[in-house]
């Protein structure tokens, strides 16, 4: 509904394209969203990263790794610019959605660019209220445990076979980061 209305009100049949240059109707193997990390970060310069849309906060690219067509969306940083990004990708021809982010800190004995998931955390999440058209007090405070563990599992041992650690921590979150994740 929000996406129909999006598009009704701004007179576009496709918001996606509008907002990030990427047409819904391509088909894309991943789509990565990022808040700031441009594409570069993660890929190497070998790979063939191709600007579809610079703006001031959101830019896109159509990334072609190995026999991968990935769609990637920088959104900045934010619980509102993610719901946006999540909001434009809800009729996107798209096998997977991948977030990748940053934390400056969980806590000190947590090594710098160590990866990092969710075990619990404390939601003071004040986005998706906004969906309900309420902002009650209840909402904010929650510890909030993933649904997914068994997939989180699954991953971090996947990840080990390639000698990546990902480790599960209790984090404190704001809203942007609460939403991120």
């Amino acid at each position: 509904d929000v996406i129909n209305k999006a598009e009704s009100h701004n007179q576009v049949t496709d918001i996606l394209y509008a907002v990030y240059g990427i047409h819904k109707e391509d088909y894309y193997d991943l789509a990565f969203i990022a808040p700031s990390w441009y594409p570069e970060k993660i890929f190497s310069e070998d790979e063939n990263i191709i600007l579809l849309k610079k703006g001031v906060y959101n830019s896109s690219y159509e990334i072609y790794k190995d026999d991968l067509k990935i769609a990637y969306i920088q959104c900045g940083s934010g619980a509102s610019n993610l719901v946006d990004a999540m909001l434009c990708l809800t009729n996107a021809n798209v096998n997977k959605i991948v977030f990748v982010g940053a934390v400056g800190s969980l806590y000190k004995e947590i090594d710098i660019a160590t990866i990092v998931t969710p075990k619990e955390c404390m939601s003071f999440d004040g986005v998706i209220p906004f969906f309900y058209k309420k902002l009650e007090k209840k909402t904010y405070g929650l510890t909030i445990k993933p649904e997914n563990i068994d997939y989180i599992d699954k991953i971090i041992s996947e990840s080990l076979k390639y000698n990546i650690s990902v480790i599960k921590e209790k984090v404190f979150c704001t809203d942007s980061i609460m939403l991120e994740y």
